[in-house]
């Protein structure tokens, strides 16, 4: 709300209230403010963060049905680099860095709803999506074996994570690899 964040105040969020949101948009919302500015901090932001990071997955997952080569594609990931990486360099301007990301991604779906780009123009740009990931932490490139959203939202509440899986999942087994101070890793 413009205010600093403070528990006298009652305006501060803690892990519990970003149940149910992926991490990715936690770090996407802290992405979209300049390091040196004010952040503010929202669960209406941070809702708005997780379409956009549900967004990113969706067009992850549309360049698989990927269609015909396009050959203007490997000059425009080297721009689309360039660019993003520009802004990395100029103090770490991450908002004009996401900035032209989607106007990469809204060019690249022009091209997907046309049935103008083949699988070699997709492996291009998830491996430059992927090299750009490596220090965003916002695109998922994996998703056959992800556990489910609705999963996922069943959180770990009062320690019962392993029985509400069972309870709601009876036909799917996963087990817990790994529960630690409220984390829990889980295999398929």
């Amino acid at each position: 709300n413009g205010k600093k964040m403070s528990k006298s105040l009652g305006n501060f969020f803690t892990l519990r209230d970003l149940r149910g949101f992926d991490l990715r948009a936690v770090r996407y919302n802290f992405l979209l403010a300049h390091y040196r500015d004010k952040l503010n901090f929202s669960l209406s932001s941070l809702k708005q963060c997780q379409t956009v990071i549900d967004g990113f997955d969706e067009f992850v997952q549309k360049l698989r049905g990927a269609g015909a080569e396009n050959k203007e594609i490997p000059k425009l990931l080297q721009k689309f680099k360039s660019d993003v990486l520009k802004h990395f360099d100029n103090d770490l301007d991450t908002p004009k860095a996401l900035a032209v990301i989607h106007k990469f991604l809204h060019k690249i779906n022009g091209f997907l709803d046309k049935g103008n780009l083949g699988e070699k123009n997709a492996r291009e740009i998830i491996s430059v999506l992927s090299e750009l990931n490596s220090f965003l932490g916002v695109f998922r490139f994996e998703f056959d074996d992800v556990i489910p959203k609705d999963v996922l939202e069943l959180g770990p509440a009062e320690g019962v994570f392993a029985k509400a899986l069972l309870d709601q999942l009876p036909e799917i087994t996963y087990t817990t690899l790994d529960f630690c101070e409220g984390h829990a890793e889980l295999q398929k």
